[in-house]
């Protein structure tokens, strides 16, 4: 999916491995890790255990992240339209997302979460997140929405939009090109302006505390294998 229709944020290229994108956040964030690189190919075409299916691909990725990092969390989202869902790190202020391509594990993106509360939203198979930024002391609160395409080559980033019910957020959205009030971007992004996060029902969140649509998981290999094998 592409979405980039007037009033979109700059066109980004995709980023190397080597490296996260950037996301637009007003205040410092708390030291997180880089994403993680491990090479899944190195594994042998001869060797019995040697994965074949996604399933196995994210199990064995998984397994050799926990070796390194046991303390991160883990969730499957199914951020495109391929019916294999992402594998997505939680860091706290940050998500690091990965996809399964060719027999392989590629990064795809990171995202910062919610200013407060450090949750986040997306919507399933659109390639779309969404968080809560600003500060109610300062520039005022607002919805995030950032817009991904999809390419044989990766995730792309292709659309930034910024949302608020506070006059002056706007006004500082619209100087960053974030803000539209286009109705065919709002029906694109299911933006329903009559909520105080602006998302609409398609949408589905993530939060530290109380009940979330989103489970995150530590890595255990209960866990580990409860989630491949509902998938």
């Amino acid at each position: 999916m592409f979405l980039c229709l007037s009033g979109c944020g700059e066109m980004q290229e995709q980023e190397t491995v080597s490296s996260a994108p950037t996301v637009f956040r007003t205040f410092p964030i708390i030291e997180t890790t880089e994403p993680i690189l491990y090479e899944t190919e190195e594994l042998s075409a001869e060797d019995a255990t040697t994965p074949t299916t996604w399933q196995e691909f994210y199990q064995a990725y998984l397994e050799k992240v926990r070796i390194e990092q046991p303390d991160l969390k883990f969730t499957l989202l199914d951020m495109d339209e391929d019916d294999i869902p992402e594998l997505c790190f939680y860091q706290g202020t940050c998500v690091d997302v990965y996809s399964y391509q060719n027999d392989t594990i590629i990064y795809a993106f990171r995202f910062q979460t919610d200013y407060y509360s450090y949750g986040f939203s997306y919507r399933p198979h659109q390639c779309m997140v969404a968080t809560q930024q600003g500060s109610v002391m300062d520039e005022g609160t607002y919805t995030l929405i950032e817009v991904f395409e999809a390419t044989d080559e990766g995730f792309v980033h292709s659309g930034k939009y910024g949302f608020s019910h506070m006059p002056h957020t706007i006004e500082s959205l619209q100087q960053q090109g974030y803000y539209t009030d286009d109705e065919e971007i709002l029906e694109e992004l299911d933006v329903d302006e009559d909520t105080g996060s602006f998302l609409g029902d398609s949408w589905v969140s993530y939060q530290d505390y109380g009940d979330s649509d989103i489970q995150i998981y530590e890595m255990t290999d209960e866990n580990i294998a409860m989630l491949l094998e509902e998938d």
